[in-house]
C-alpha cells in the first residue's frame, strides 16, 4: 500500500543567480517502508521545464551563496540534502549539497571542486555509515582545493535521521556556531601553515625562539586574474600605523627575489626586510586568503567565456543574462580603446521617442540609412566574427563645412560610449593603429582628416594595411627590446575612415560601406535633427546601452539564421560582389537590432522615425549603388581604374590612335578596343607619378595576366600591327596587344568613351 507522496522542489542557480535546473523530490511510505525518489528539470530553448539534465552544467546547491561567504572568509557547511542546507540558511548559517547522492557527486566532483575552491569548508554528515562513506568522498574530493575542511560528528544526531530532523529536535544556532568554531573534527586539513604571522599591521616570523620583523606593511589581496597570458594578483599595501594604502598588481615573478619585490612595491615608505624564502611565504599567503578569481581579457568587447557571451571593459563585465559582475575585466597592460556604455542604463520610452524623429533625418536618407545601422551592426561584430562572417569598414567622404567631423564626435562617439580622441590621420604611427586596433573587438578605429596628398604615402599604405588586418584578423608581430619574446597583436576593430578625400584602393573599397556627406544636404530642418541629437548625447549612450545589451541577449542561432535570411535577399538582385553583399547584411542586421529596441519598448518605428524598414533598406541599398559601385553592380578592379586611367591620357594626348590604341571591328564583327601596352605602359607608370592619380598601379606584368582573366577581355599578348614612334608615314611593326570587347567594357560600365568613339 503506497501513501500520499510528499514532493517538494529545490532550485539551483549559476553564479549569476540565474535558475539552471530544479530537483524534485519525493517521500512516500509504502508497506511501512519510507521510499524516495528525485528527477532533474532543466529548461529548453522557450523556458519550458524539461525532464532532461545533459546539457547542464552542475553546480552546487546555493552556489551565489557560497561565492559571498568564501569572498568573506567564512565558513560553509556541507549536507547531504537541500532540505537541510534549507534548515541551516534559516538559522543564519551557508550551507550547501549536490543533487543525487554519492553517485552524481563522484560524476560531477571536478565541476563542485573548482566551486568551492579557497573555501572554509565544515562537512555535517548524517548518522548512517553510507552518509559517513558520502562525508568521506567530500572531503577526500575537495581538501586539496578547499583553505581548510573537515567533518563533524554532530550530538544527540539519531541514526538515519537527517540535519533538518535534527534541527527540528530543537538545535540552536548557538549549538551549531560552537560547532564549527570549537568542536573536535574527525578529520582536518587546513592547506597552508605559514611560518609569517601579522602583529600590529606589519609582517613578522618566529625563528628560533626570536620574533623578527619583515616588513612594515602588509598585503591584502583583491582579486587574482586568470589569463591566457600569464596569472597575477591585485593587492592593497596597507601602512602600519597609517591610512596609507597603494595599489599595487604582482606577477608571480615579483615574488622571486627581494630586488624585484622591491622594484614591484616602488615606494619610499614601504619596507622589505626578509629573505626570498619569506617572500615565497608571504605569496603563499595572501594566494590562500584570495577567493575572488576573474579572468583577464587582452581587448574590450565581446568575449565567450566558460560557454555564455560577456561584454567585457576595463573594469567589469556584464553576461549575456544581462547580470553586471566583476567576472572578468581587461588586462592593464591591454587598456587602449574603452567605451563607457556600462556606465549607463538602458533607454526608456519616453526617451527613445526624443531621438526617433532624429536618427535617420539629420542628414540626407542615403547617408543616415548607412551609418545609423552600421553603428548598430558594430554591436554584433563580436558574434559575427564568432561564427565566422567578417564585419566591414566605413567610408565618410564629403565637402569642407559638410559636417563630417561634426557627425562623428556628436552621433557616432556618444552613441558608442567612445572615450577618447579621434585619431588623426596624419599623426598616428604603425605601432599605434596595431596596438589601438587589437584592444577592442567592438569599437572602430575612428580616423578622421583622411588626406592622402598631405599625409603622405607612408601614412596612406599604413591606413590600408590596418584596414585589411583587421578585416581579416591577420596577426601582426613586434620584437621587445629586450629580445624577449616577440608580442602578437590581432586588429580587431573595423575602420571609421573620414576625410574629404577617399580612398581608391579597390580591395579595402570591397571590404566597406561608403556614405558622402554634401553641403548642399544641410537644411534648416537637417539642423534642427543634429542638433536635437548633439544635445541629447546622454540619451544617445543610453540607446547604445540598449543595443550593447540586445546585443548580448541574441543567441547565435538566431544571429547566423537572421543573417542568411537578409544575405538569401541579393538572389537575382543586381549587386554581385560578395563582400559588399555581406557589408549590407551585417548593416541590415544592426537595423534589425535597432527595430527589436523599438519593438521592446512599444514603440512603432514607422511612427516614431517617419521611415518604415522597407524604406531604410531601399534607400541603404540605393546608397551602396551609387557611392560604392557608381551605378555599377560591382566594385570597379584595378584593371578597370588602370583602363579609365589610359581614356583620360589619351583624352589629354599622351595616348596616339593608332600607334598605342585603335578601336575597330575584327573578323567577328565585335568591336574592339586594341591597346598597344607594350609600348605606353611605362609613360602611363610616369603620368600616374607627375599628375598625383590615387589610383593603385601593377607592374605590366601583372597587368598583364590580370587582364587576361577579365569578361571583356577576348585576347592579350596578340599580334597585333600599330604605327611606330608617332609616325604615320605607313610604316607598322607588330606588337604584342591586348584586345577588348567594347560592348563588354560598357556592360561593367567602365569609362572609355574617347578612346572608342
Amino acid at each position: 500500500m503506497v501513501n500520499n507522496k510528499n514532493i517538494s522542489q529545490y532550485y539551483y542557480r549559476n553564479e549569476d543567480g540565474i535558475v539552471v535546473y530544479k530537483i524534485e523530490s519525493c517521500k512516500w511510505l509504502q508497506d511501512g517502508n519510507l521510499k524516495k525518489s528525485f528527477r532533474c528539470y532543466s529548461k529548453d530553448k522557450k523556458g519550458e521545464w524539461i525532464n532532461d539534465f545533459k546539457s547542464i552544467e552542475p553546480v552546487l546547491y546555493m552556489l551565489p551563496s557560497v561565492i559571498k561567504s568564501i569572498k568573506n572568509n567564512e565558513t560553509i557547511i556541507y549536507v547531504e540534502d537541500e532540505k537541510s542546507a534549507d534548515a541551516l540558511k534559516n538559522m543564519g548559517f551557508t550551507a550547501t549539497t549536490t543533487f543525487g547522492g554519492l553517485k552524481s557527486f563522484n560524476k560531477f566532483s571536478k565541476n563542485y571542486a573548482q566551486q568551492i575552491k579557497r573555501a572554509n569548508l565544515i562537512i555535517f554528515p548524517n548518522n548512517s555509515n553510507h552518509s559517513k562513506q558520502y562525508s568521506k568522498t567530500v572531503y577526500n574530493s575537495f581538501k586539496s582545493c578547499c583553505k581548510s575542511i573537515g567533518i563533524i560528528n554532530l550530538p544527540d544526531l539519531k541514526e538515519n535521521m537527517s540535519i533538518a530532523e535534527w534541527i527540528n529536535n530543537g538545535v540552536t544556532p548557538e549549538l551549531i556556531e560552537n560547532l564549527i568554531t570549537g568542536a573536535d573534527l574527525i578529520e582536518k586539513n587546513t592547506n597552508y601553515n605559514s611560518p609569517i604571522h601579522v602583529e600590529d599591521g606589519c609582517y613578522y616570523k618566529n625563528y628560533k625562539g626570536r620574533k623578527i620583523f619583515i616588513t612594515n606593511f602588509i598585503i591584502e589581496a583583491k582579486y587574482i586574474i586568470i589569463s591566457l597570458y600569464e596569472e597575477l594578483i591585485k593587492c592593497e599595501l596597507k601602512l602600519c600605523n597609517s591610512n596609507h594604502v597603494v595599489e599595487r598588481t604582482f606577477t608571480p615573478q615579483d615574488f622571486n627575489d627581494a630586488l624585484s619585490f622591491k622594484k614591484a612595491v616602488n615606494s619610499f615608505a614601504l619596507v622589505f626586510n626578509g629573505s626570498n624564502s619569506d617572500l615565497q611565504h608571504i605569496k603563499a599567503k595572501i594566494s590562500s586568503d584570495t577567493t575572488n578569481i576573474i579572468n583577464g581579457v587582452s581587448y574590450e568587447g565581446f568575449h565567450k567565456l566558460n560557454k555564455k557571451w560577456f561584454f567585457v571593459d576595463n573594469d567589469s563585465a556584464v553576461s549575456e543574462e544581462l547580470y553586471h559582475n566583476s567576472s572578468a575585466i581587461v588586462l592593464e597592460d591591454f587598456r587602449e580603446a574603452h567605451s563607457n556604455l556600462l556606465e549607463f542604463s538602458c533607454i526608456t520610452k519616453e526617451e527613445l521617442q526624443i531621438l526617433a524623429p532624429s536618427l535617420f533625418n539629420f542628414n540626407d536618407l542615403s547617408v543616415t540609412a548607412t551609418l545609423i545601422p552600421y553603428l548598430c551592426g558594430l554591436f554584433l561584430k563580436g558574434k559575427l566574427e564568432h561564427i565566422g562572417i567578417k564585419y566591414n569598414h566605413l567610408l565618410i567622404e564629403g565637402q569642407s563645412g559638410s559636417g563630417k567631423s561634426q557627425t562623428l564626435e556628436n552621433i557616432a562617439a556618444p552613441l558608442l560610449g567612445y572615450r577618447g580622441n579621434i585619431l588623426d590621420a596624419s599623426t598616428c604611427t604603425n605601432f599605434a593603429f596595431t596596438k589601438l586596433a587589437s584592444s577592442s573587438n567592438f569599437l572602430p578605429l575612428i580616423i578622421d582628416e583622411y588626406k592622402p596628398k598631405k599625409i603622405g604615402t607612408y601614412r596612406v599604405n599604413l591606413i590600408s594595411n590596418i584596414m585589411r588586418n583587421s578585416y581579416d584578423a591577420h596577426k601582426t608581430i613586434k620584437g621587445t627590446q629586450n629580445l624577449g619574446k616577440n608580442i602578437e597583436f590581432i586588429p580587431r576593430s573595423s575602420v571609421i575612415l573620414c576625410g574629404e578625400m577617399g580612398i581608391t584602393e579597390t580591395a579595402n573599397i570591397e571590404r566597406s560601406l561608403k556614405i558622402f556627406l554634401s553641403t548642399s544636404n544641410l537644411n534648416k530642418d537637417t539642423k534642427n535633427h543634429f542638433t536635437n541629437l548633439k544635445e541629447n548625447s546622454l540619451l544617445l549612450s543610453k540607446l547604445g546601452n540598449s543595443l550593447l545589451m540586445g546585443g548580448l541577449k541574441m543567441s547565435e542561432e538566431n544571429l547566423k539564421a537572421t543573417y542568411d535570411m537578409f544575405f538569401k535577399k541579393f538572389s537575382g538582385d543586381n549587386i554581385h560582389n560578395e563582400r559588399i553583399k555581406q557589408s549590407i547584411t551585417n548593416a541590415l542586421l544592426g537595423l534589425a537590432l535597432l527595430l527589436e529596441i523599438f519593438e521592446n519598448l512599444g514603440l512603432n518605428f514607422k511612427e516614431a522615425s517617419g521611415y518604415s524598414s522597407k524604406d531604410i533598406e531601399t534607400a541603404l541599398k540605393a546608397s551602396v549603388i551609387k557611392e560604392l559601385l557608381e551605378d555599377n553592380t560591382k566594385s570597379k578592379s584595378v584593371v578597370d581604374i588602370s583602363l579609365e586611367a589610359f581614356n583620360r591620357m589619351a583624352a589629354n594626348g599622351n595616348l596616339v590612335r593608332g600607334a598605342d590604341y585603335d578601336c575597330t571591328k575584327d573578323s567577328d564583327g565585335d568591336k574592339v578596343l586594341r591597346l598597344n601596352y607594350t609600348v605606353f605602359y611605362d609613360r602611363f607608370l610616369k603620368y600616374c607619378k607627375d599628375h598625383n592619380l590615387d589610383i593603385e598601379v601593377l607592374t605590366l606584368g601583372s597587368f598583364k595576366k590580370q587582364i587576361s582573366k577579365m569578361s571583356y577581355c577576348k585576347f592579350y599578348n596578340k599580334p597585333t600591327c600599330f604605327h611606330v614612334a608617332n609616325t604615320f608615314n605607313g610604316t607598322k611593326k607588330t606588337f604584342r596587344a591586348a584586345v577588348l570587347v567594347v560592348d563588354n567594357l560598357k556592360e561593367n560600365n567602365i569609362d572609355v568613351d574617347f578612346m572608342i568613339e
